[in-house]
């Protein structure tokens, strides 16, 4: 089991896991359902892999991609905002397949993307989870995530 970058030959495998990710992710999400649209998924990976400021690693078993983790370095005085930090860290989308969770692999991918984030000398770091999420939840507060804000949605 290998932990490395994304390459441009992985999508197919990438897609699979979405796919997988989108599945989960409408079995917790009350509101929002997800359907994914390949050739955006497509172009969306696509970008994710050529931007400088962006991180993306894969699980390789060496034979099929058994997960992900996508971050980026966002700026945040891009909408005429001023905030006492320019940028952070965003941990955009992390998925795991079941077979594989509960075995350290996030830590692992995490543990890399903070060096990557420190590397930039980045001193925060964000990222937004369901709150039917439980598990993810309990894992992001054991590495010092701290809830600071809640969205709320709402039926129409």
């Amino acid at each position: 089991m290998k932990i490395r970058k994304a390459k441009k030959k992985d999508f197919e495998e990438y897609f699979k896991l979405e796919k997988e990710f989108c599945k989960y992710n409408n079995k917790i999400t009350p509101f929002i359902k997800c359907a994914l649209i390949k050739k955006k998924i497509k172009k969306n990976f696509t970008r994710k892999l050529n931007k400088k400021n962006k991180i993306f690693l894969v699980i390789d078993d060496g034979k099929n991609l058994q997960g992900y983790l996508f971050g980026e370095i966002e700026y945040l005085n891009k909408y005429g905002y001023k905030y006492n930090l320019d940028k952070r860290g965003y941990l955009e989308n992390t998925y795991i397949t079941e077979k594989y969770r509960g075995q350290g692999y996030f830590f692992k991918m995490f543990k890399q993307f903070i060096a990557y984030l420190k590397k930039h000398k980045i001193k925060y770091c964000a990222l937004h989870v369901e709150t039917n999420n439980k598990k993810s939840i309990k894992t992001y507060e054991s590495i010092g995530f701290k809830i600071d804000s809640h969205r709320m949605t709402k039926r129409l």
